[in-house]
């Protein structure tokens, strides 16, 4: 089965004040639909989890435990059995670097595959997500330890090393103030 892509949103945009992936931004498209063309370069998006939208040929998965944030996400979509593997990546990552997502693709076959900030720092989004790490997903959920990045430790993730350049490209925009520099460097690019 081919990888898919997969997108977590919903939550409680408590932090930004209103759902993060209808954001729209300054070129006229919404933070989901930014993120949606990132991925799809790189495989089929086929899988949301929370929020329905209404997109063709995309299942909406809703959380088993809902107002558990990423975790219950993650558990969403890899009990989907769309696909073994998914690149996941948040809503409000609009800014995702097609090359960061095609090297985390390309590692060779490990259960996690992420991203690696400069200072060590590991990003549990975007990454690869094999389904054999759902049972420690749903085992983590049920004890309430919400962490994806002890998650990534427990899972022996492998990480790809990126530039300050390339992480950049990773930031999450979580806050109106996050909003506004995103907005300013979306005009700065054009």
């Amino acid at each position: 089965m081919p990888l898919i892509g997969a997108i977590l949103l919903g939550g409680q945009s408590s932090r930004m004040g209103r759902p993060k992936e209808g954001v729209l931004l300054p070129d006229g498209r919404t933070m989901l639909q930014a993120v949606i063309e990132r991925v799809t370069r790189i495989c089929p998006v086929k899988v949301l989890s929370g929020e329905s939208v209404n997109l063709p040929n995309v299942l909406n998965v809703q959380d088993t435990t809902p107002g558990l944030g990423p975790m219950a996400g993650l558990e969403a979509i890899l009990a989907s059995g769309v696909a073994e593997r998914y690149l996941i990546a948040a809503c409000d990552q609009p800014l995702l670097g097609e090359a960061v997502l095609e090297r985390l693709v390309g590692e060779p076959r490990a259960r996690v595959v992420v991203p690696r900030g400069a200072n060590g720092f590991l990003y549990p989004l975007p990454g690869v997500y094999d389904r054999s790490v759902l049972a420690q997903v749903s085992e983590r959920i049920e004890k309430r330890e919400l962490s994806l990045i002890r998650l990534l430790s427990d899972v022996g993730a492998r990480a790809i090393d990126v530039s300050e350049d390339e992480e950049e490209s990773l930031r999450s925009f979580n806050t109106p103030d996050e909003l506004q520099e995103l907005f300013e460097t979306m005009k700065a690019r054009r």
